[in-house]
């Protein structure tokens, strides 16, 4: 279940509510199974790996806070059996399954911007591939983002020549 307006994603398999006020104590003692986790002395993030579902959804998720703080959530769609089998999917129809997937269980298009955050599919610099990004207000105001607004507009922006 995701709640767009409070920023509220649960989980299909686990109890713990994840929300932008969710603390690094409260998640690691939330019942969810890590994968990995990676802490950074120089940065000061810890990362999470974790596997489970969203709204009918099998997925594989990151999660990370800094100094205790919920800044990043991101899950990416698991098909079929084999690990990467994600990967061999084109970046269109990613998109298209993931905008289609979250108009559906949000209930409305994008965009998704609010005062806790923003979310929405993205593509990965990494892999290429998409996967639906949550961005928390924590880590916006980490990296220096105190107006939201203009911040989205410009995202939107870079992300539309980006597609």
């Amino acid at each position: 279940m995701i709640r767009a307006n409070t920023g509220e994603f649960k989980l299909d398999d686990y109890d713990l509510l994840i929300h932008p006020e969710l603390t690094e104590p409260q998640f690691q003692v939330g019942g969810i199974p890590v994968l990995k986790r990676h802490s950074s002395s120089e940065t000061g993030w810890i990362t999470y790996w974790f596997a489970g579902a969203i709204d009918g959804v099998k997925a594989d998720f990151t999660i990370c806070f800094k100094q205790g703080k919920l800044c990043l959530l991101s899950l990416e769609p698991k098909v079929g059996d084999k690990r990467d089998a994600w990967a061999t999917v084109s970046g269109k129809a990613q998109k298209q399954f993931l905008d289609d997937w979250l108009i559906r269980v949000v209930g409305s298009p994008p965009p998704y911007e609010y005062e806790w955050g923003s979310f929405g599919s993205e593509r990965d610099i990494h892999t290429g591939d998409f996967s639906v990004a949550v961005e928390f207000k924590y880590g916006l105001l980490d990296r220096g983002i105190t107006n939201f607004k203009s911040y989205f507009e410009q995202r939107r922006k870079r992300l539309a020549q980006s597609c």
